[in-house]
């Protein structure tokens, strides 16, 4: 909605409702693909959005992978980090393992978050 579309909606209406019909509000937006707002005025008034709300598609799975990696790249960097400090550098093998390891997360992260690869969102390689 533009900035100044929304400016001509003035009022407020306040709905209260009790937890299991705040859930059931809620989840049937998050359905609709638009915020709980919007999903009222869709149902009272008989219309449309006008946009669909923009949240990526979440998978716990895939994000509880995605962090997991994470806790590993970690220890693996802090070796790697203890080790040269030590005087003795890391392998050229152990950093491309690393490397694979991000861009290994990363596509899951893409996927977990519903991204679709080749687009805008995919430009950083």
């Amino acid at each position: 909605m533009a900035g100044s579309e929304r400016r001509k909606r003035q009022r407020v209406a306040h709905l209260r409702c009790n937890d299991p019909e705040w859930s059931a509000l809620a989840d049937r937006a998050e359905n609709a693909g638009v915020r709980v707002g919007a999903y009222i005025r869709m149902v009272v008034f008989q219309t449309k959005p006008l946009r669909s709300a923009r949240r990526p598609v979440k998978d716990g799975k895939l994000l509880a992978l995605v962090l997991a990696g994470l806790g590993k790249l970690g220890s693996n960097v802090n070796q790697m980090a203890h080790s040269t400090h030590l005087g003795d550098p890391p392998a050229l093998e152990r950093l491309n393992a690393i490397a694979q390891d991000i861009r290994a997360m990363r596509a899951l992260l893409m996927q977990a978050l519903g991204v679709r690869r080749g687009g805008h969102d995919d430009q950083a390689g």
